[in-house]
């Protein structure tokens, strides 16, 4: 079967890891990396789970699709929790890691 998670689409100009067919990789994505889009025309929706406003920015715990995300924006953000939102993720936000070691793959 498939692996837990959500499918995100890979930009073109993303760094892809250096790995066999087949072999498992685990990508992470800093919170300050998700990029909040308007309209829908982001890369993947998430529902809103927490909001957490501190000032000069907030922190947004989401669900996308069963994962659990956090995303930091700068300022404040005024969403409500149970929205779906839109993020877009710019290629210098792709970190990719080991499936079975979980070190970080060049």
């Amino acid at each position: 079967g498939e692996p837990p998670g959500f499918r995100l689409p890979l930009p073109a100009d993303a760094p892809r890891p250096a790995v066999a067919d087949g072999e498992v990789v685990i990508l992470g994505l800093r919170p300050e990396a998700l990029l909040l889009r308007a309209g829908g025309q982001g890369a993947f929706t998430a529902r809103v789970e927490e909001v957490e406003p501190l000032g000069s920015e907030t922190l947004l715990t989401l669900d996308a699709a069963g994962v659990a995300l956090t995303v930091r924006i700068d300022g404040l953000v005024l969403v409500t929790r149970g929205e779906e939102l839109a993020f877009a993720v710019p290629a210098s936000g792709w970190h990719w890691f080991d499936g079975a070691s979980e070190t970080r793959l060049p």
